[in-house]
């Protein structure tokens, strides 16, 4: 049995502040859990009950049978097809300000290029959007943070919003990118930064309203 009356007050004082410090981390851990899972689920279960009727879905790019059927955006200047990838991000190590966000997929660098907080990014850990009938989906004009019935989800924001897939044209190509609804504004990535437009067209699907 240890003696309390024999230890100094340094050491005891080292211990109450090591127990302390261990609780705090528990409960940090805790809330980035909760935080990172409740922001996700209702998109989740969203898109499980869209699947139902063959509408889009987000696959994993290593997965070669499913990415047969990945939707084909545009085309860019280059005449490069455009596909529709996305990506969670976080801007620090076990951050609770993980967003999911679209891009832009190279399927010869196996990379989705995103953007955000006036740059870009690029993850090699990603999903792509595919869908078995492509004229299930269609492409609206809209403008100033406005989104027609049926926007197809890509994700969550950090503010918790959803986060709509929009195409951009900037200097004479084509780019996928999001709208930020608080903004009013569409956002994607043009050579390593973000562009930001109030005109551009939202990915719908043509006979679902979410």
């Amino acid at each position: 049995m240890i003696d309390l009356r024999k230890l100094s007050k340094k050491t005891i004082g080292i211990g109450v502040f090591s127990l302390v410090g261990l609780s705090l981390s528990l409960c940090i851990l805790v809330l980035i859990l909760g935080k990172s899972s409740s922001k996700s689920s209702p998109l989740i279960e969203k898109e499980k009950i869209l699947s139902q009727f063959k509408v889009p879905k987000w696959i994993n790019h290593e997965n070669p049978e499913e990415m047969k059927n990945a939707f084909i955006a545009d085309n860019n200047s280059d005449n490069e097809t455009i596909y529709i990838c996305r990506a969670n991000h976080g801007f620090e190590v076990f951050s609770i300000d993980i967003e999911l966000i679209p891009g832009v997929f190279d399927p010869v660098r196996k990379i989705c290029t995103i953007s955000t907080g006036q740059s870009a990014y690029e993850y090699t850990k990603f999903e792509v959007l595919t869908v078995a009938d492509e004229s299930s989906l269609m492409w609206i004009q809209c403008s100033n943070g406005e989104l027609p019935l049926g926007s197809v989800v890509s994700g969550i924001s950090v503010t918790d919003d959803e986060v709509p897939i929009a195409k951009l044209h900037h200097k004479g190509t084509t780019w996928i990118g999001r709208v930020q609804i608080r903004d009013h504004e569409a956002y994607a990535t043009f050579d390593g930064a973000q562009v930001i437009q109030p005109y551009y067209h939202i990915l719908s699907l043509r006979d679902i309203s979410l």
